[in-house]
């Protein structure tokens, strides 16, 4: 009697425990869809369960629709930055306090560019997930090193890839480039001379 009792705060407690906001099925804890033999109290918490996720369902799509938009409308004043900072650095005449000014810029875009992309690639894998695929892992980790050296333009630091051996991966190959850039940036960013192997 008292497992009838409680079955349907159990089938409740079943449906919220496999619920992913990311993907939401709020038809699944729609208060109709409640085992006949629920009482009042029950109705009552499913109620409030499918009004919870509804609102969560909101805030999500709001989020990713934020991140994915800001990130857009980013990319076109950072391409403006980008391009005259070149066009500073190729003045002939530019004082040494501004060639280091303008090295600052580009690196700092080159930060701004890596931020904006790992917020696209999140708001792209809330939506659809990031498409996988077999990828060698020192190939990609060869780009992000050459990319890395006018990090450490200018200071006593080296940069090097040391390739002993290669191994592949089955992964999305854009977030794997954002995390190692993103250790590469600190790392040169946070050595002062020596080298970053």
């Amino acid at each position: 009697i008292s497992r009838r009792a409680i079955s349907p705060v159990i089938w409740l407690a079943n449906q919220v425990r496999n619920f992913d906001p990311r993907r939401p099925d709020l038809d699944a804890l729609g208060p109709d869809k409640l085992p006949p033999d629920a009482d009042g109290d029950v109705k009552v918490l499913a109620t409030s369960i499918h009004g919870f996720a509804s609102r969560l369902e909101d805030f999500v799509d709001r989020e990713r629709n934020f991140t994915r938009d800001a990130s857009h409308e980013l990319r076109s004043p950072i391409t403006v930055i980008k391009v005259a900072a070149d066009v500073l650095l190729e003045e002939e005449g530019l004082s040494d306090f501004g060639q280091r000014s303008a090295t600052r810029i580009k690196r700092s875009i080159r930060d701004m560019e890596a931020l904006i992309e790992a917020f696209l690639i999140l708001a792209r894998e809330a939506d659809v997930g990031l498409p996988e695929e077999d990828l060698v892992v020192g190939d990609i980790v060869e780009d992000e090193v050459e990319k890395a050296q006018d990090l450490v333009r200018g200071k006593p630091v080296e940069v090097r890839l040391v390739r002993e051996h290669d191994f592949a991966l089955y992964a999305p190959p854009k977030v794997l480039a954002v995390m190692l850039s993103n250790l590469l940036r600190n790392a040169c960013l946070y050595t002062d001379q020596g080298s970053v192997t």
